[in-house]
């Protein structure tokens, strides 16, 4: 294959699959998570009320592929962060495309931002994302988020109903097992649908009534599962200490 057809794509969505595509050819795990993903997974975010745009892409790899990433990346005519690359390298990369002036932020292994998702073996369940329920935990465990998080939250739950599987289905039961074991967890996203809720119930978010009709279930349907699942000793435990201490980690935007 020539140069000059492994220059990065203008189109994000059409670079965002080449290299899924070339990652799966060459066997190295690439699972995509963040708005784009949720782009992908969810035909609701062309809606006007839930429409955003999107400048860059986030991918989570696993150990065995970590050797091999610099020379994908740079293959795919990307110029690697070499300070950051070197320094934390084992947990967190970044690409950058000097050609459409976007970067990629590559995740090592495990989803730590203001809270900590563990993927073990789940990272391999879909082909091209994060599986449903980890890919809405990564915007709901968001301590303060932004209308793009708040739209792509919107939009996963529009068009993806709770079940106890993976596929199509937000799986229900994996995302109350996280927050049952984990007090922090628990209130960032049971305090994130609720303020969701709110703006949606207050027309911040508009969306034609059927559709909203459906994200106020969904919402409040997330809440009630989470609230009434069984908690943990260790859950019960940090209750008590409640938010006297933080229950989340700050995160420091990495900006090139």
């Amino acid at each position: 294959m020539s140069e000059t057809n492994n220059l990065p794509l203008a189109n994000l969505k059409d670079e965002a699959l080449r290299l899924l595509s070339t990652a799966k050819q060459q066997q190295i795990t690439l699972r995509l998570f963040g708005g784009m993903a949720i782009h992908l997974r969810c035909s609701s975010t062309t809606l006007p009320g839930l429409k955003r745009s999107y400048g860059d892409l986030d991918y989570i790899t696993d150990w065995a592929s970590l050797s091999n990433l610099e020379h994908f990346f740079k293959t795919a005519g990307y110029q690697p962060d070499r300070t950051l690359n070197t320094l934390y390298g084992d947990r967190r990369q970044l690409y950058f495309d000097e050609i459409n002036h976007r970067q990629i932020d590559i995740l090592v292994d495990s989803f730590e931002m203001c809270h900590t998702i563990p993927l073990g073996k789940r990272l391999k369940v879909d082909e091209l994302t994060l599986p449903l329920s980890e890919l809405f935990l990564t915007k709901a465990q968001i301590v303060e988020m932004n209308r793009k998080d708040v739209l792509d939250i919107c939009a996963m739950l529009v068009d993806h109903a709770f079940g106890s599987e993976d596929g199509e289905c937000i799986n229900l039961p994996v995302i109350q097992a996280l927050c049952r074991d984990d007090w922090g967890l628990f209130i960032t996203v049971t305090e994130n649908m609720t303020m969701i809720h709110q703006m949606v119930k207050n027309t911040e978010i508009k969306l034609p009534d059927e559709i909203s009709h459906t994200l106020l279930n969904r919402l409040s349907e997330m809440n009630q599962a989470l609230i009434s699942c069984p908690k943990t000793a260790g859950w019960k435990m940090r209750a008590l200490i409640g938010k006297r201490i933080s229950w989340f980690e700050e995160v420091e935007e990495i900006r090139r």
